[in-house]
């Protein structure tokens, strides 16, 4: 009896034993799973954001292009008023050119996500800081440069324009009202040099930020090649 006791009691401790460990070799592996989902979670987010970066390189680049046609309108007309011998074809383009402003548009698809997931599913604290510093910094302080610089486009550049030019519906088209007039109208003029110099500004301003925006997307892309 004592023998076959003692045989029993083993056959339970080895019973017990191999269900603890079938127990957690379960949790390790469905630790695994889930660690795993949330790799993958984490690089499906990069790689979207990756491609709306991209986007948003894109949006900046026609932006400078913009900034770049109303910078040049805006020379052509100093030019043309200060020279009574300058002719150019395009003086009707470029005064119409002279107040349109165009609008840095984000795509943050792939950052919201990530703000409903937890930025802690970035493993990687340097990129998930860098990527919190674009989003929450610098496109947030580009969006105030804007609302700063179309500001001044209509409360001081859009009425100097209104009482001196004729423009058509689409503002594909303008003249001046009445030339002499306007050759000797300084508000104008120099209403015109502070327009270039804000277009510069923004053209600068966006070329730093697509450098950083340039930047994020190439560790992202850095941080997804390591990975798969």
């Amino acid at each position: 009896m004592e023998n076959k006791t003692g045989k029993y009691l083993k056959y339970a401790i080895g019973e017990i034993v191999l269900v603890v460990i079938g127990i957690l070799i379960a949790l390790q592996i469905n630790n695994w799973n889930e660690e795993k989902k949330i790799s993958n979670t984490e690089l499906e987010i990069l790689k979207l954001m990756r491609k709306n970066l991209n986007s948003d390189l894109s949006d900046m680049n026609g932006n400078i292009a913009f900034y770049k046609v109303r910078q040049k309108a805006a020379q052509v007309v100093l030019k043309s008023l200060d020279d009574s011998l300058y002719r150019n074809d395009s003086l009707r383009f470029s005064y119409a050119n002279l107040g349109l402003s165009p609008f840095f548009t984000e795509t943050t698809s792939a950052y919201e996500n990530l703000k409903s997931i937890g930025f802690e599913i970035i493993k990687n604290d340097s990129l998930k800081e860098y990527i919190m510093s674009i989003y929450s910094k610098s496109y947030q302080w580009m969006e105030e440069l804007e609302d700063a610089h179309s500001n001044y486009t209509n409360t001081i550049m859009g009425p100097i324009l209104t009482d001196n030019l004729i423009v058509d519906n689409q503002w594909q088209s303008a003249k001046p009202m009445n030339l002499v007039e306007l050759k000797n109208n300084h508000r104008f003029k120099e209403t015109l040099k502070k327009s270039y110099g804000w277009n510069y500004y923004m053209i600068e301003r966006n070329k730093e930020l697509m450098k950083s925006v340039a930047l994020l997307v190439q560790q992202i892309t850095d941080e997804i090649d390591q990975r798969q």
